[in-house]
């Protein structure tokens, strides 16, 4: 565990940062209701509706949702948006003056209420709605994608330490060798990422099957992925693992743990098939590994 440590610090020492964190590309959409003047709910719905499949099918976000109506007008819509973990958020307001409907919208960064793009359309009846909502949706689109852009500029320096913890809960299978008692093992585990590079966790194991208990497996890892940063990415890790047995003497195991599939977002993220492969140091007898689906989530942003 010190050792791992160690080289964990060394690591993140000589990891190249960047001078300030930039903002991240806008994934989460938040339709929020919009503010009425004259029409009917009941085209007001159908213009949020439209709207907002329209904005699912350009692609510009991996998810949009519609914040349905609280009767009111929300006073403080962006925190709102920020509950239903939206990165971004479209307000607005629809009107009707007795001869055309107007809809006007504004897009927001949810993190630090960043105005990043307003815009109006009229329309003589609900019949134009679809036309009008349909160059607002590219607007919000190419907006999106601006933002994107203007994250992935400025040439990384240093950049702050960011960390993201968390907890994963699984199950995974063990073979027997001359220290591990083979069988089916529930963990529970801590986790740290940082930078989404490189991490470290710990976790315990008991053993549920054949027989239940009495078997305990203590391990920790230090963690990289490759790329870092992506929805999709390959990770492995070096480990240690210790060995409890109710009848013997602790035994010591070093290895590899390798996940060919990971994945995930800010909150949360998943590894398809992990596998390790650990040799006793007293005898260099193998022990294997693996798991169908391990979960993990996450509670601060790496």
């Amino acid at each position: 565990m010190k050792i791992a440590f160690a080289a964990l610090l060394v690591l993140l020492s000589v990891w190249p940062a960047r001078s300030a964190p930039q903002p991240r590309p806008l994934r989460s959409l938040a339709v929020m209701d919009f503010e009425l003047k004259g029409p009917t709910r009941e085209d007001l719905a159908e213009v949020a509706d439209y709207l907002t499949e329209n904005l699912r099918q350009s692609n510009a976000f991996r998810r949009v949702v519609k914040v349905p109506p609280g009767g009111d007008y929300q006073q403080d819509p962006l925190s709102l948006a920020a509950k239903h973990r939206a990165q971004a958020a479209v307000l607005g307001q629809f009107s009707w003056n007795g001869q055309q409907y107007r809809l006007q919208l504004r897009l927001y960064r949810v993190a630090g209420r960043e105005l990043l793009w307003q815009d109006e359309v009229a329309f003589s009846s609900m019949g134009g709605m679809r036309q009008a909502c349909d160059g607002l949706t590219a607007g919000i689109a190419a907006a999106a994608a601006a933002a994107a852009g203007a994250a992935g500029q400025s040439a990384p320096e240093r950049a702050p330490l960011r960390a993201a913890w968390g907890l994963g809960l699984g199950q995974q299978g063990v073979s027997a060798g001359t220290a591990v008692a083979g069988g089916s093992y529930l963990y529970l585990e801590g986790l740290a990422l940082f930078n989404r590079f490189v991490g470290i966790n710990a976790r315990y194991a008991f053993r549920l099957f054949p027989t239940a208990g009495g078997s305990h497996l203590l391990s920790t890892h230090l963690r990289f992925q490759v790329p870092p940063g992506k929805e999709l990415f390959l990770a492995g890790e070096l480990g240690y693992l210790l060995s409890l047995e109710p009848q013997g003497v602790p035994a010591h195991l070093v290895g590899v743990r390798l996940i060919p599939i990971a994945g995930g977002e800010d909150e949360f993220y998943f590894e398809l098939l992990p596998m390790a492969l650990y040799l006793d140091v007293k005898t260099w007898k193998p022990v294997f590994a693996l798991e169908l689906l391990s979960l993990k989530l996450l509670f601060g942003k790496g």
